[in-house]
């Protein structure tokens, strides 16, 4: 853990996400709990899957949001079992609402016989409301998982952030 911690200071650090001197009054924290629809690439097969996920951000004032995401990939079938997920997030607001972000995660217990596998996140999603509290979210969701042979799930991501 003390990895993963060291990472997001580094990354955010980098990315100049780390608002310096006094705090922006744009800055708030962000919780958005999504659901994404789609199916999973494995080696083996494509499993029609869903994975819901929950990220805790924090809002740095500068169109940048940085925090942790914890997510749980299932394939609706039960083939493979669940897959909890843990990492951070980089995320990027752009212009009229758009967001691109990226996670770098780890993979508990893939497929019951790895203990842990690495992963990467993607996101390009569209958050509707501009400075309202609550806000309708939705976008493409890319999860790769880094084993022998590299599995992908891909599908649509509909959520809610709620910024306090």
């Amino acid at each position: 853990m003390g990895f993963l911690a060291a990472l997001l200071t580094f990354s955010a650090a980098i990315l100049n996400l780390i608002p310096v001197g006094a705090k922006t009054p744009e800055a708030s924290t962000i919780i958005r709990p999504a659901v994404a629809y789609g199916e999973l690439d494995t080696s083996a097969d494509k499993l029609k899957s869903r994975a819901y996920t929950l990220q805790l951000m924090r809002d740095s004032g500068h169109n940048q949001r940085y925090g942790f995401e914890y997510s749980n990939l299932r394939d609706i079938d039960e083939t493979i079992g669940a897959v909890d997920s843990f990492g951070i997030v980089l995320e990027q607001v752009l212009p009229r609402g758009f967001l691109v972000s990226l996670s770098a995660v780890s993979n508990v217990d893939y497929k019951a016989h790895e203990d842990q596998v690495f992963g990467l996140v993607t996101n390009i999603g569209w958050e509707y409301g501009g400075k309202s509290s609550y806000r309708p979210y939705v976008g493409y969701r890319n999860n790769t998982i880094f084993t022998a042979d590299e599995d992908v799930f891909q599908g649509i991501n509909i959520g809610m952030s709620v910024s306090f």
